[in-house]
């Protein structure tokens, strides 16, 4: 069930990442639900961060085998550092990107006022 799934996706990054901002981790729940079942919704967004588990998850035509399958693939995207995947939706879904970590906002306008 999804709702189980978004519950379980939040436990697991919250004990694998317990320093990260409560915004990633419904990020990372979200997209881990995504990654499983291809549907949205969950806590909030989508953020820039889910926008790029989903296109990462459709550009490669990713299946998982498991829900530990699919929390490995999302949480360096989640997790991790921006990259060029986080500001390539940055510039292509801003305007529909919410519920975004305050410090990745940050990054994403120094990145573009450069």
């Amino acid at each position: 069930m999804t709702t189980d799934t978004l519950r379980a996706a939040r436990a697991w990054g919250e004990e694998h990442f317990p320093q990260a901002s409560a915004f990633k981790h419904a990020a990372f729940a979200n997209s881990v639900v995504y990654a499983l079942y291809h549907t949205s919704g969950g806590y909030g967004g989508p953020s820039v961060r889910e926008h790029a588990v989903t296109k990462a998850v459709n550009e490669k035509g990713k299946t998982f085998t498991g829900f530990v399958d699919a929390c490995e693939f999302v949480a360096p995207i989640v997790y991790g550092p921006l990259t060029d995947l986080h500001r390539q939706v940055w510039d292509e879904q801003q305007a529909i990107s919410f519920d975004n970590d305050p410090e990745d906002v940050k990054q994403l306008k120094h990145y573009r006022a450069n």
